[in-house]
């Protein structure tokens, strides 16, 4: 199932979207429930989203870009978390 909105959609997410986040991650007020040292840098970026793909790879965690159609740019993500098949339920988080 593919899900495509009208101004945004979700897509897998790839290291390559870590660049167009940086863009939109110089807001403070962005980070301020954030729980470990802000992404505020490229390499802090990459290092995000490396930790969110390297629990998709095991499992713990399925993440998307958001991506933006008009300005064809990936502007945050989202993840699903704690799959429970048995009472057919999930969590979204790390938005």
């Amino acid at each position: 199932m593919k899900l495509v909105g009208q101004r945004v959609s979700p897509v897998p997410l790839l290291l390559e979207h870590a660049a167009d986040f940086l863009r939109y991650s110089a807001d403070a007020d962005l980070w301020r429930w954030w729980l470990r040292c802000p992404p505020m840098d490229a390499e802090g970026m990459r290092r995000e989203v490396e930790l969110a793909l390297a629990q998709r790879d095991s499992g713990v965690r399925m993440p998307f870009s958001i991506f933006h159609h008009e300005k064809a740019e990936h502007i945050g993500r989202t993840s699903i978390w704690h799959v429970d098949p048995t009472n057919r339920s999930f969590e979204i988080g790390s938005t």
